[in-house]
């Protein structure tokens, strides 16, 4: 995953900005800056560089537009979720080849359960999931989402899918099954198969 993620951020500053010409020169100003001023140009060209006390509003990051909102709801039960599932039956039906998922065909049809969901730094989605029919095996997701001048979040894109070894449980320790996933789902009714 560590080999994707420069590439991938690459790809993510290139893909889908949502600054405007105009933010794209703007430079942070340090704590000692009050004002710059170009000389010798009119008032509307001038560059004036706000100071971190000057109590003006700050700039929300991209992912406080996409998740600054949510309730607990939306974290069970969102748009990032249902483009994973997207993707999976896209692999699954061969429109879209994925060599991680490829040896897990046998499971792609069937239903996965959320095992972590969290804002991911490169923007969007960072989702940990285990297949009902594989669950011995932690999958992870990034889902990118783009994030308009109107502060909309559109344009859901899967960016990678890896095996978590990190957390990837061995065969004969398989401290998940099927079963236990199912009973899981069924005291907490919240969280859902997907």
């Amino acid at each position: 995953m560590k080999k994707y993620l420069i590439p991938l951020f690459i790809l993510l500053v290139a893909g889908c900005g949502r600054q405007s010409s105009k933010q794209k020169i703007a430079t942070q100003p340090t704590e000692t800056t009050e004002s710059i001023e170009k000389p010798n140009t009119q008032e509307s060209d001038q560059v004036i560089l706000q100071d971190s006390t000057s109590g003006t509003a700050e700039m929300k990051s991209l992912n406080d537009i996409r998740f600054g909102n949510w309730t607990e709801k939306d974290w069970f039960d969102n748009d990032y979720f249902r483009t994973l599932r997207t993707y999976i039956d896209a692999c699954y039906q061969g429109e879209i080849k994925d060599e991680v998922l490829e040896p897990y065909r046998f499971a792609l049809k069937g239903k996965f359960a959320i095992f972590n969901a969290e804002p991911f730094i490169g923007g969007g989605m960072f989702i940990y999931f285990v297949f009902l029919d594989a669950p011995n095996k932690i999958f992870n997701a990034w889902i990118y989402s783009c994030v308009t001048e109107e502060n909309t979040v559109v344009d859901y894109q899967v960016r990678a899918v890896d095996i978590s070894e990190e957390v990837d449980i061995s065969e004969e320790e398989a401290e998940l099954t099927k079963e236990g996933i199912l009973s899981i789902i069924k005291e907490h009714p919240e969280n859902k198969l997907w």
